[in-house]
């Protein structure tokens, strides 16, 4: 099988061009709840925070292969 890198920009909480456990490597920076300064009114409360970061967290699983690596920065 040949090897295939992809960088892909986009919302990591709806990945729908990977399908599911074909990631070996997700690195991905989500913005923090308690940086306003970079992103200002994002999120209306901490729960909001909490409930697109779980998103995040459920879509990772589903794309990475059994015992990848996931790097949040």
């Amino acid at each position: 099988m040949p090897l295939t890198f992809r960088v892909i920009f986009g919302d990591s909480q709806k990945m729908l061009e990977l399908a599911d456990g074909s990631v070996h490597l997700v690195v991905t920076s989500p913005p923090y709840f308690n940086a306003p300064f970079d992103y200002p009114n994002l999120f209306p409360s901490y729960e909001a925070y909490l409930a697109a970061m779980r998103k995040v967290a459920e879509e990772i699983w589903r794309v990475l292969a059994d015992g990848r690596i996931v790097c949040i920065v």
